[in-house]
Formats: C-alpha cells, structure tokens, sequence
C-alpha cells in the first residue's frame, strides 16, 4: 500500500478522536492539556513528513506519485466529510448540516437510542435546556402546560394509569366493549414523547458539533500539503490540486446554508463552529489553493478545463456573495494551468456566460465580484475577454444598477493610474485594448445618453468612468481615436452639461469635457493636417482639378 494513506489515515484517526480532541461535557484541564499536547505532535509529524518529500523531490521525481487519490479521498473527506470525492451532483449537499428540527419526522422514536449507541453518548449525559434534576430518573415529574397537574413519567406507573383507572376499562354497556378516552394519560404520553424527541435533538447538535471540530483539527493537514514551499517544488501532482477545489466549494456551501437556517436554539449550540469551518474553507481556497502554478504536465489542458467547467457550474448555484468569490478565485487558479490561455476559447466561453448570465438574469447567482477578481488578478485575460460582453451588458441589463456596475467593470480596464500599466498586460491584450477605444467611446456616449441613467448617482458613474477612459487615452503615445469620435464625444458632454441641474455634475462635465479638449489639441498639434473618418470622401473640386489637369 502508499505508506503516505497509511499515515495520513493514522493521523486523521487521531485528531479525530477523543484523544486528539476534547470529550463532550468534560473540562478536565490535564485532558485538554494532553489533546493539545497530541494534536501538536500530530502537526510536526505531518510537516515533517512533507518536508523531507519535499526536500527529496531533486533526487528521486517518483515521489510525486505518493499523493495519489487514496491519500486525497483521505484528506478531503475528513473535512468536508464523507463521500464528499464523489462525482454526483450536489444539489441537495446541505443533508448533513441541516438544522437538527428539520430531520425529526422522519426517524421513530427508537432510532434516538440506536444513534446515541452508535456514538458512544449517553443521553442523561447531554446538556438539555430543561434543568438537570429533570432527567436524573424515569420516576421524576413534568409538569402540563398550565402548571396544575403532575404527571408520572415512570413507565410501570403509566401502564397502571392506562390500565388500572374505571375510565380505561372496558365498557359492560353496548354490544361491544369500547376501550374509552383517558386525558391522563394523553398528557403523559405526549411528555414522554416529548422528552425523547427533545433529547434526540440534543445528542444529534452535539454529535455535529463533535464532527465539525474534528474537521477543523484535520484541515491543518490540508494547510500543510498546500503549502507554497510544496507548490514550488513541483512534486504535488495537478490532479490532487485541482481535484480538491470543487468538493471544498461544495462543502463550504453546504455549511453556508446551515449558517443561514440556524435559526433554533439547538443549531445555534454549534453556530460557531460552523463559522470557524466557513472561514477555514475559504482561506484554504484563498490563501493556500489559488497559489498553484502548473509546471509542464502533459494533460495540463485537459485537466484544467474540467475543473474550470465543474467550479462554473458550481459558480452558478452559488449561495451568496462570499461563497461566488470562492468560486470566482478557484476558477482563476484552474485557468492558470492552460497553456495558451489568452487563446483558449473554451475559458472566454465560460466568462461571456459569465456576464451574459449576470447582467440579463433576475435570478442569477452569479455577482460582479467575478470580474472584479479576473481584472485584478489576470489583468491580460480580462481585457481580452471582458470587454466585449461589458460592451453589450451596458445597452441589455435588465436594470440601472447592473448598467452601472457594467460600465464601471470596463472603465477599470482603462484605469490609469500614473504608472505604466501597459507593462501589466501581454503584447496581445495592449494590442486589443487599444483596438477596442473606440467602441468603448460609442458605449460611453450612449449611457450618456441613456435615458435610464438619469439619476445623478448614474450619471456620476457614467461620469468617473468616461474620465478614466480618457485619462488612458491621454497616456498613450500615439493618437487613437479620429478627430469625428472626439467631436462626437465633445458634443455628447455638452448636451449632458446643458440638461444636467447639479452644479456638482456640471462641474464634472467640464473637467471631463477639458480633458477631452486637451487630447483634441494634443492631436492637432503632433499632425497639422485634419484626420478625416474612413467614410469620407474628397471634395467635388478637387476632382473637377484632377479631371482637368488630365
């Protein structure tokens, strides 16, 4: 067998354990003080594993072939739980973080017992809401609604209530015997069933709560083997990385939707553990995952483009706007490790559904922060594959807002900040941003005038990101757009100036209409001669002087 399974199995066991963890309901301080003790020692000997793999990768490359999918089922699933490498969808992946009500309809009365014993708990043990001399025997009492009656919830007792009172026995009179109603022991069957539902519950927070702390014991060993040292050194295979991401994304929305319906005192016993899990998932997407970078694998392409397509669909279902991050972050790092990427067409597919999906669907899930991650952290790809649907996002959102927040996405691939951002992008993505200009100046110039973006806090995000389209118009060399596009943009200003009632948004106007100006007077001074449009044709006299001078 791969000794690393076998060690990592070892580990997991123990941190898993009430030896490497703490027992429910004690706080004895030696205890705790071993479990610590254990669970450091466990650290060391992963990290010491991992070192020397690490450090004998330059001698001997079949080291890579340790970390295959028996030592990555083993670490996966024990923090996102079982079966959580499996390939089937996971629409319904919250069944095992439910909130605890949710579940009891379904179970008899005696699975309550089964679980417990399969646990190891022992239900008078289990820390309840009702005071603890409640449960110390069977023969103790629970008071009815009104507080006036006792009832005995001893079983003995009750069968004698059952049983034994006139009222319960059969009837003499009448053809048939009729077995009659007794109130009593309506009350004290619905007690005794409450009590076993009410400690039903309190074991199953408390065997959750027991496996959400073991999962966040075992991420440590994830940290660990997604390491930037272990990246560098080339020796974790692509498969293992990229494998991981999308049973972490299921998992991290799986507890985001327990966090979300934690509304009953029992689910929120174990809140912030949940939390603590929530947080530890996304750091590892992050912080630790998204530093990979693929070195020469022969199915590189192949690989990433699976995972890139299995992290869009997971995108899609995304809870909210932190879990869409997750995504928008993992799918970057997919993307990283296909060569040729400026050209792949399969991932600028993916990132027009992306937009298109966005900006036309009322029920998207899909949120800008998307592209936010891809301009700020693949600023080359995001120019070549943004700009088009942003294009079409500002004249087709179904609302102002999403206009605004389109074109706020393509003025930040124009921003300028003073320095020499075209150093950031490839030759390719300068090229096409460059080519690009002027269908940008027409989409400005229509939100301009966009009748749906009249509002003053529209017109000033129309405002700022015309500013820093020209602010990268006026930090190129060379001239870009004609002399009729700048006029053209020049006279939309004024029109917006003379309509505008805001002293504010007049002022704007202006420094944007200046700006302008000095770009027109840029390009006069470095060609005297007038540019003319690609449509326009020479005057008629000059062809009557060429006619007769023939």
């Amino acid at each position: 067998g791969n000794p690393l399974a076998e060690m990592a199995g070892l580990l997991v066991n123990i941190l898993s354990s009430p030896v490497g963890g703490e027992e429910s309901g004690k706080t004895n301080p030696i205890q705790a003080s071993a479990s610590k003790l254990t669970r450091e020692t466990v650290k060391l000997a992963w990290s010491g594993i991992i070192s020397v793999i690490t450090s004998l990768n330059a001698k001997n490359k079949t080291l890579k072939s340790l970390v295959d999918e028996d030592v990555m089922s083993i670490l996966i699933e024990s923090v996102c739980g079982e079966k959580s490498m499996g390939d089937e969808e996971d629409d319904e992946d919250d069944e095992s973080m439910e909130d605890s009500d949710s579940s009891e309809d379904g179970l008899g009365d005696s699975a309550v017992f089964v679980d417990a014993s399969e646990a190891g708990m022992d239900l008078d043990e289990v820390k309840d809401d009702t005071p603890d001399d409640s449960k110390e025997s069977d023969e103790e009492s629970i008071k009815d609604g009104t507080g006036d009656e006792v009832i005995e919830l001893d079983p003995a007792k009750l069968e004698n209530l059952l049983l034994e009172d006139s009222d319960a026995e059969m009837s003499d009179s009448g053809f048939h015997g009729i077995l009659e109603h007794h109130a009593g022991a309506d009350k004290a069957l619905a007690a005794l069933i409450k009590l076993k539902q009410e400690a039903r519950k309190a074991s199953q927070v408390e065997r959750e709560r027991i496996e959400l702390c073991n999962r966040l014991r075992c991420a440590g060993l994830l940290d660990t083997l997604f390491s930037v040292s272990v990246f560098n050194s080339g020796w974790i295979p692509i498969e293992a990385v990229l494998g991981s991401i999308v049973p972490i994304l299921r998992s991290r929305k799986a507890i985001a939707k327990s966090i979300q319906a934690s509304s009953s005192a029992n689910a929120k016993k174990s809140l912030s553990e949940r939390n603590a899990l929530l947080d530890r998932l996304s750091t590892l997407l992050k912080d630790k995952i998204s530093k990979f970078r693929c070195t020469g694998h022969s199915e590189a392409e192949e690989l990433a483009l699976k995972a890139s397509s299995d992290i869009y669909e997971e995108m899609k279902r995304s809870v909210n706007v932190a879990h869409c991050s997750c995504c928008s972050v993992a799918l970057i790092t997919a993307a990283r490790c296909i060569p040729n990427l400026e050209d792949n067409d399969d991932v600028k597919a993916i990132y027009v559904g992306s937009v298109e999906d966005w900006s036309t669907r009322k029920a998207t899930k899909i949120h800008a922060r998307v592209f936010e991650d891809l301009i700020q952290r693949m600023p080359s790809l995001a120019s070549l594959v943004l700009k088009e649907p942003l294009m079409t996002a500002v004249r087709d959102a179904h609302s102002p807002f999403l206009k605004c927040e389109s074109i706020k996405l393509l003025s930040a691939l124009y921003k300028h900040d003073g320095t020499n951002a075209d150093e950031l992008l490839s030759k390719k993505a300068s090229s096409s941003t460059k080519e690009c200009c002027s269908k940008v100046a027409e989409t400005l110039q229509y939100a301009l005038g966009d009748s749906s973006l009249q509002k003053p806090k529209h017109r000033d995000e129309v405002l700022i990101a015309t500013k820093h389209f020209v602010n990268y118009l006026q930090a190129q060399e060379e001239g870009i757009l004609t002399d009729a596009e700048i006029r053209a943009f020049q006279e939309t200003l004024k029109t917006v100036k003379r309509n505008c009632k805001s002293t504010g948004m007049k002022q704007m106007c202006k420094a944007v209409y200046d700006k302008i100006s000095v770009l027109a007077r840029r390009e006069i001074a470095e060609d005297p001669t007038p540019k003319r449009s690609k449509d326009s044709k020479a005057p008629k006299s000059s062809k009557k002087q060429k006619k007769s001078k023939k």
